[in-house]
């Protein structure tokens, strides 16, 4: 599971594309504009009256599910680069 902003993401990696398995918005928020794959970057927006996140999810190189979240405004919003697990990356 990929913990981003506005909500949680189900993925999986097969060939190098990725799908979009589920989906779950945040409280308050609601999901749109699901891109489901397979394909080489899937997508999900969340939204809530003051927020909007859209999440870009792919296949890491070693055949991983791996998110991005980008605010509404085009600054990266929370969610980062998450594997959905608790490795330190930097």
């Amino acid at each position: 599971m990929l913990t981003v902003g506005g909500g949680t993401v189900v993925a999986s990696c097969a060939d190098g594309r990725v799908t979009i398995r589920s989906w779950t918005p945040n409280q308050g928020f609601s999901a749109d504009s699901v891109e489901r794959g397979p394909t080489r970057t899937a997508s999900v927006e969340f939204e809530s009256e003051e927020e909007e996140y859209t999440a870009q999810v792919r296949c890491d190189d070693s055949g991983a599910p791996t998110a991005r979240t980008e605010a509404d405004d085009g600054h990266r919003g929370r969610g980062g680069d998450d594997r959905g697990d608790d490795r330190d990356d930097d």
